[in-house]
């Protein structure tokens, strides 16, 4: 005789006790990385949504107990509708948006009073459409924040949407079920009724908490990569990051033996610049050429700080006279954006060497060498212009350049 098994059916107080148990736990720990992450305020909401997120099953359950609490009903809705809006809260500053104040509030307001005042007597499903399309509404603004994550090469934010377009699809689905058949038709409650639903929330639960710490590492993980590699003021590539980019510009292209040309960019009398103005404006100087001469730049251009006032431009698959042109709308950029600065008269000017090669050799220490013999020969020249190395604007033998490249390289 065969031996039947079968598993028990999980009743709706279990899955309710299950759900307050996983959200206080999940909300204690965001609270204790709120606490650990000082420079994100997402941790704090997220962390008083779970909290919040625990007392809906408990106001649920109480009001089962009978008819005179059914009042609970309500406001167990009123504060889960409240949770899902902290959860859209803490998507909005991820970004650093600022917090909504009266859509947070304003739907579970809305949500309670209405209830109370239309959908007497109270039970388990008043209120219930507009429960429904209120979480599907946050859902899908907490989606749409997620999303704009998704462009900072978060890879946990695009799960994330996807998690929270469901979630909200399926109160969408649930609010129109609602209205269509009604809470008491046996095809609602197998598709929608309350365990189907307390199942799905345990689900999205455990799924959401989990993607939400993997989106704050994976930003953390983004923030200490370009502090690494980036100047801390101009946020440029830094010297060592600029030089590791362009050696492997450098190798890619000298396998196919492409044409590539290196610029070095100095600010004309920078020095006297910050003795005339301070130390600060010559940051604000710097701080323009760099905006002035990215906006004059392809997308694969490699730019950087490569020490003071100096700064690098790698041209891969550029030729000289292409080199020379762009050379020249920086510096003409920059002229012009230099003419006043905070309304002093600056008239900060950049001279540009220019070095390159029609066949790269896969060398960057011959390249930046030849550019700062440009570079030197237009600061001779008058400065606030450029200069391509050619052996005829190479200097004599006795006045050899200085090598600006890290050693070894």
């Amino acid at each position: 005789m065969a031996l039947g098994l079968s598993l028990p059916a999980l009743d709706l107080p279990t899955l309710q006790f299950v759900t307050f148990l996983l959200s206080i736990a999940t909300g204690i720990l965001f609270m204790l990385d709120a606490l650990r992450r000082d420079e994100s305020e997402s941790p704090r909401w997220w962390s008083l949504a779970f909290l919040l997120a625990t007392f809906p099953p408990i106001l649920y359950l109480l009001a089962a107990r009978g008819p005179r609490l059914a009042v609970l009903y309500p406001l167990g809705n009123a504060v889960a509708t409240l949770a899902f809006a902290m959860v859209w809260s803490g998507a909005r500053r991820f970004h650093a948006r600022s917090v909504q104040w009266v859509a947070v509030f304003g739907g579970p307001a809305v949500l309670l009073w209405g209830t109370w005042l239309f959908a007497r007597p109270l039970d388990a499903w008043s209120g219930g459409v507009l429960f429904f399309a209120l979480l599907a509404l946050y859902s899908l603004l907490a989606a749409k924040e997620f999303w704009q994550a998704s462009g900072s090469r978060l890879p946990s934010s695009i799960v994330l949407t996807v998690v929270a377009v469901l979630h909200g699809s399926f109160y969408t689905a649930r609010a129109v079920a609602l209205v269509w058949l009604g809470p008491d038709d046996p095809r609602f409650m197998v598709g929608f009724g309350p365990e189907v639903a307390t199942t799905e929330m345990l689900v999205l639960i455990v799924v959401a908490s989990f993607l939400m710490v993997s989106l704050g590492k994976e930003r953390s993980e983004i923030a200490l990569h370009r502090a690494a590699t980036r100047d801390g003021l101009t946020q440029t590539f830094n010297r060592p990051e600029f030089i590791r980019l362009a050696r492997e510009q450098l190798r890619r292209h000298g396998v196919v033996r492409a044409p590539v040309a290196l610029l070095l960019l100095d600010l004309d009398h920078f020095k006297r610049i910050n003795d005339t103005y301070g130390h600060p404006f010559g940051d604000t100087v710097l701080l323009l050429f760099a905006r002035t001469a990215s906006q004059q730049l392809r997308s694969d251009d490699i730019f950087g700080r490569y020490g003071g006032e100096e700064f690098a431009l790698f041209l891969p698959g550029v030729g000289a006279p292409e080199a020379q042109s762009i050379a020249e709308r920086v510096r003409e950029a920059f002229a012009q954006a230099g003419r006043i600065v905070q309304g002093e008269p600056v008239g900060a000017t950049v001279s540009i060497g220019i070095a390159c090669e029609e066949r790269s050799r896969g060398e960057l220490s011959s390249l930046v060498q030849r550019a700062d013999r440009a570079l030197y020969q237009a600061k001779a020249a008058g400065r606030n212009r450029c200069v391509r190395y050619t052996p005829e604007t190479a200097m004599p033998a006795a006045e050899p350049a200085p090598l600006r490249i890290a050693s070894g390289g």
